[in-house]
């Protein structure tokens, strides 16, 4: 059978990979904040580190050197992580969640999407109705998912008006009309 299939982060590269390998099994596709490669704003030496500091101390290790960071890192100059920083609340679950995820999981997947090649190109085989959302504010990602939405025959984008990395929290009712409009237009 068939299922449209949704993956957002680093589970819209894991989708990318099950499409490209089993395009029978998927009706339709909506990758969300996520990048066709190892995203501009990371590197092969920042996932390392962050393997090294899982594997040490957990995920718990990893958010309170987060926490306890007194140097600005690159990744401070992306807005959705501002948009994090300035909600205590929105801090706290992003925290959480980060929390929940088993350690050796985080740094195989991490490892992963490290050595990843770029899937650009064959991206253009998806035969299949096909969204690309994108926070307007997650700069970490709005150009892969512009050259996404253009490789892929007939892709819509939706930029997700005061969305940042995970616009189903911080602007739901925008990307909610997005992708249920998307889902409501789909052959039976």
């Amino acid at each position: 059978s068939k299922a449209t299939v949704l993956g957002h982060s680093m589970g819209g590269m894991v989708v990318q990979l099950f499409v490209l390998a089993h395009p029978e099994r998927v009706s339709a596709l909506v990758l969300m904040d996520t990048s066709h490669k190892l995203p501009d704003h990371v590197n092969a030496d920042t996932i390392a580190l962050g393997q090294q500091v899982v594997r040490d101390g957990g995920t718990e290790l990893l958010v309170e050197i987060g926490r306890n960071a007194t140097e600005p890192s690159p990744l401070d100059t992306l807005p959705y992580l501002r948009m994090i920083e300035a909600d205590p609340a929105y801090k706290a679950w992003s925290e959480q969640k980060t929390l929940n995820f088993a350690g050796p999981a985080w740094a195989a997947l991490a490892g992963d999407m490290a050595t990843q090649e770029d899937r650009l190109d064959a991206l253009g085989a998806v035969a299949v109705p096909t969204l690309v959302i994108c926070g307007e504010q997650d700069d970490g990602f709005m150009k892969q998912s512009i050259a996404m939405s253009e490789a892929i025959p007939g892709a819509q984008l939706a930029v997700i008006p005061g969305g940042g990395h995970s616009p189903q929290f911080e602007a739901r009712d925008a990307w909610w009309a997005a992708l249920s409009g998307f889902l409501a237009a789909l052959p039976d």
